[in-house]
């Protein structure tokens, strides 16, 4: 209600909703410009600190995504240029915005007739690939990809004898596999599984919800039309089905098992789909004249399918009742080739067996103690102390010092000596309180200043470890803070440190950051160090730091950590990370899906600078590829 004054020529009242939903706009754009910053700058920082060993899994992450991305999901009809997509988007729009009183089927365009222009049907195409070709990422296959591209080879010419294997019947010796399945399992492992699914993914999308889309569609424009073409419908379920079949039936070819029944079950899957994709094309043709299938034609497919999967089910069954009573016959073959590939996988065929004859000697007791003298070298070289009681005895010499704790306890060898080495880790202690929670964790308790407590494991006595470690400062470990966190310095600190035990960090771990950087990789630096540079330290988690620079490799097993060892050089001490690739091998025939497994090499972790070398091991093709 305005009043007389207000009629006088005031302004309106300002519209309060269009401030706030520009404070909206405004606060959601911050907040993203805040997440992208920080993982731009973290991809940033990643590529000036370790440069080539970081950008070569990203390269190879960008061909896969590409080569993979484009088989799943590139289109190459530029005549009928449907997209799914874009149908659904302008569909739902023009749904929403529909007049009340139009109908269903004017709302709703027929798929059979959406088409996108030339150039939007061409950049949608690439577009796909750059919006979902992350999804697609495969690390392993760009780099086989590349490797293989560069004129090299992983068993790719012998994928082709693969189609044979389920209808030959192999000797009954492991040779068989050895000459033609040991050759194709570089390509089985890494090329031939991705491939297979994004196959897989392209006909699921341009076969099956493609067709299901024009169905629909076309179903509600016939129905409003009231001449539903049930014929047509069914001949496009025919064709699904039937294609979903064959390609089925296709990839029992790379199964992990082959009997003798693979055969069978193949040839009746293609001769089922084959015959539901024949049927589909009869059924088209019919369809211009007919609506409706005839009941005859009805019983026809399904007493045909019903016929073939009898057949097939009678002869695997005759088969299987054959190979009970004839195990060796039937069964021997098969499980022969079965041993033969699993030696190849687990390297069993690499095992030299040593024969060694122990006998027992009758010693009289007056010999024992000379006895025990001559064999003194060996007595004296057994293990007594174990994991839980040298892990007792090396728990009090912590003491209460209250920033550290231990991590692991791993047993090593010096000098044909035994030794147990605690390794230990920085905590924050409980006394600091929760306002300079980020400022302990982050610039004083960087490290554990004497990092290994060492225990003979034969004696059982306490050694002290700068006798075999010089280097004892962990900056790069195990577990606590060094897991959790990063640590840094302000690179104008001079002779002043912030760090524990007046230590001062002169390695060549990490780099320095300048602002804005450093805001928008810690907005706490804006306020605490606005116009100083930061010295940063991150990934000082071994296993982090190995997973983020070499990612082909496995850092968990079967659910745990691979636990890294501490050794030394004499001078500086390191992190032995083993080096393990390992693959599916439910791809490669006779596998009975057993994992491949390699140990190809160490990677040493040097636990002050964070450097890493690699050690390699064995001649395995990954070996080769590298």
């Amino acid at each position: 209600m305005y009043s007389a004054k207000n009629e006088g020529g005031s302004q309106p009242p300002p519209d309060t909703g269009k401030f706030v939903r520009i404070g909206i706009v405004a606060l959601i754009v911050i907040v993203a410009f805040v997440l992208v910053g920080n993982q731009a700058v973290v991809l940033f920082m990643n590529v000036e600190e370790f440069a080539e060993i970081f950008i070569t899994p990203l390269y190879f992450a960008l061909v896969s995504s590409v080569l993979l991305s484009g088989i799943a999901l590139v289109r190459v009809n530029i005549v009928k240029r449907h997209s799914i997509l874009w149908y659904t988007l302008s569909t739902a729009l023009g749904f929403f915005n529909r007049n009340p009183t139009s109908s269903i089927a004017e709302s709703i365009p027929s798929f059979h007739d959406h088409k996108l222009s030339v150039p939007h049907f061409a950049i949608w195409q690439f577009t796909k690939v750059v919006l979902f070709g992350a999804f697609f990422a495969n690390i392993m296959f760009g780099f086989a990809a590349t490797y293989v591209v560069d004129g090299n080879s992983l068993g790719v010419e012998n994928i082709p004898t693969i189609f044979s294997l389920p209808f030959v019947t192999p000797p009954t010796d492991y040779s068989y596999a050895a000459e033609n399945v040991t050759p194709m399992i570089p390509a089985l492992l890494i090329l031939v599984p991705p491939i297979l699914g994004v196959i897989g993914v392209r006909l699921l999308l341009f076969v099956g919800v493609h067709h299901i889309f024009k169905v629909l569609t076309s179903y509600i424009h016939d129905a409003a039309e009231g001449k539903p073409k049930w014929l047509n419908y069914t001949s496009s379920f025919e064709a699904i089905v039937g294609i979903g079949i064959v390609w089925s039936a296709f990839t029992l070819f790379f199964g992990e098992n082959i009997d003798y029944n693979t055969k069978y079950a193949i040839g009746g899957m293609f001769v089922i789909g084959f015959a539901l994709i024949a049927f589909s094309i009869f059924d088209r043709i019919r369809s211009r004249i007919l609506t409706h299938m005839l009941k005859r034609d009805v019983y026809i497919r399904i007493f045909t399918i019903i016929a073939i999967a009898v057949v097939v089910g009678i002869a695997m069954s005759v088969n299987t009742s054959i190979a009970d009573a004839k195990k060796i016959e039937y069964l021997g073959p098969y499980n022969a080739q079965q041993i033969g590939v699993n030696r190849h996988l687990a390297e069993l065929d690499q095992i030299t067996e040593h024969i060694h004859d122990v006998t027992l000697k009758s010693i009289s007791p007056n010999q024992i103690d000379q006895y025990l003298k001559d064999n003194a070298d060996v007595l004296d070289g057994i293990r007594v102390w174990d994991w839980e009681a040298a892990f007792a005895k090396l728990k009090p010499e912590i003491g209460l010092i209250p920033y550290v704790n231990f991590e692991d306890n791993d047993i090593l060898r010096f000098d044909d000596k035994l030794y147990w080495t605690a390794s230990m880790a920085p905590i924050l202690p409980s006394s600091v309180s929760l306002e300079n929670q980020w400022y302990n964790e982050h610039l004083v308790y960087t490290h554990v200043p004497n990092g290994f407590l060492t225990l003979e494991a034969t004696s059982g006595q306490i050694v002290d470890s700068s006798e075999l470690f010089e280097q004892r400062q962990i900056y790069y470990g195990e577990g606590g803070l060094l897991e959790s966190t990063w640590s840094g310095y302000p690179t104008d600190r001079g002779s002043t440190t912030a760090e524990l035990n007046n230590a001062s960090y002169d390695g060549l771990g990490g780099l320095e950051i300048s602002p804005p950087v450093s805001w928008l990789f810690e907005p706490n630096f804006m306020i605490s160090y606005p116009g100083t540079s930061i010295h940063i330290l991150r990934y000082k988690d071994v296993n982090e730091r190995m997973e983020t620079l070499y990612p082909y490799f496995l850092y968990n097993l079967f659910g745990k950590e691979i636990d890294s060892l501490p050794v030394t050089d004499g001078e500086n001490t390191y992190w032995l990370v083993p080096l393990i690739v390992g693959f599916d091998s439910s791809s490669v025939p006779w596998s009975a899906g057993n994992p491949y497994l390699r140990l190809v090499g160490y990677g040493l972790v040097d636990t002050y600078d964070g450097t890493v070398q690699l050690i390699k091991h064995g001649d395995d093709f990954f070996l080769i590829c590298s």
